[in-house]
């Protein structure tokens, strides 16, 4: 489902909130964004009583997980300048901004041991002891990975990431001041001789006659004037789009064991 799709299930279910106001894309985008990150740390807290009660590694059950395969991702990272930490050479690198927990690390072709922070003190009185060449050693601290040794050159990350903030972006017609969805890569030009905004999608393939969006709010036209789209769909499969429907449906105050809701359901799955 598209978020357009997910926005008019929302909006025909509901029809107005509790408050008697009618919804709108900005109550939507607020809850959508809440509800997108509840869901994924239920998947995650899921995946890791599953580890804890068949004891076995965390990594593997995500690796495994249907609902957070989305988020598996890998990253190339930049070894950089060596820094020095309590006597000792070092190699720190901080986390992607997306990571949430690591799965796998490889070093130079080389599966690297990640340990936690409360092993550090160990790892670092075994420097001069332990082969770290033949076995490389991560710890992960303050939002960083202390590595060694420290002479490594290529770091390839794979780990679980937060999921990107979804956003419904929209325009309106001029005429009608309704609600017009901005698919990814859409854009709102001025065109002339009509001397009109227009939606075009990512094609250049004109999708609605005679838009304004608030981007152009107190600027003054002129031939090329464009504005392209912020939305940011969801990266779950469609089953998840509906559990995240559902949810914003809750959160309005909506009985979800109402039939209109089974039946919107149903005719939408077909």
């Amino acid at each position: 489902m598209t978020l357009d799709a997910i926005y008019q299930y929302v909006r025909d279910v509901s029809n107005k909130d509790v408050a008697g106001n009618a919804f709108s894309p900005d109550q939507f985008n607020n809850l959508l964004e809440f509800e997108n990150l509840e869901l994924f740390q239920t998947h995650f807290q899921k995946a890791k009583a599953l580890a804890a009660k068949n004891e076995i590694p965390l990594a593997d059950v995500l690796f495994d997980s249907s609902d957070l395969r989305n988020f598996i991702a890998e990253s190339t990272i930049d070894t950089g300048a060596i820094n020095t930490a309590g006597g000792l050479s070092r190699m720190r690198r901080t986390y992607p901004t997306d990571f949430e927990y690591p799965i796998s690390l490889i070093a130079d072709n080389k599966p690297v041991d990640i340990k936690s922070a409360m092993e550090l003190t160990r790892i670092r009185s075994g420097v001069l002891n332990q082969n770290f060449n033949e076995h490389p050693v991560a710890v992960q601290i303050d939002g960083a990975f202390e590595l060694y040794p420290n002479n490594l050159t290529t770091l390839l990350l794979i780990y679980l990431k937060t999921p990107t903030t979804p956003y419904y972006d929209y325009c309106l017609g001029v005429t009608s001041d309704t609600e017009i969805f901005m698919p990814v890569g859409s854009r709102v030009v001025y065109t002339l001789p009509h001397a009109q905004y227009n939606l075009y999608n990512s094609l250049g393939v004109l999708l609605e006659w005679n838009v304004t969006h608030s981007y152009f709010n107190n600027s003054f036209p002129t031939g090329g004037d464009t504005y392209t789209s912020l939305t940011v769909e969801l990266e779950w499969d469609d089953l998840q789009h509906m559990i995240i429907a559902n949810r914003i449906l809750e959160k309005l105050g909506v009985n979800l064991r109402a039939p209109e809701v089974t039946q919107y359901a149903m005719t939408q799955d077909k």
